[in-house]
Parts: structure tokens; sequence; C-alpha cells
């Protein structure tokens, strides 16, 4: 598994285990590019 599936199987993990109220904060700083952080945004529906 790889790419953009595990990224977000790997935070939505981090949602479950914190609960829908904990505020969750991704730091990609200068990792992704625009296109691959609104994908991402968009699978994880923020």
């Amino acid at each position: 598994m790889c790419g953009i599936r595990r990224n977000v199987e790997f935070i939505a993990g981090w949602r479950e285990k914190v609960g829908p109220d904990f505020p969750l904060m991704i730091d990609c700083y200068m990792a992704l590019t625009s296109d691959y952080a609104s994908e991402l945004a968009s699978k994880l529906e923020i």
C-alpha cells in the first residue's frame, strides 16, 4: 500500500483513536504539492 491511500488510512486511524470532536492538525510543511494536498483534503472530507 502506498501513496494517498496510505496517508488517508493513516489519518483516518488517528481520527478513530481521538474521536470526532478532537482537533487534528496535519503538518506537511513543504512536503506535498498543492494538487496532492487538495486531493488529500478532499478524500478526508475536510
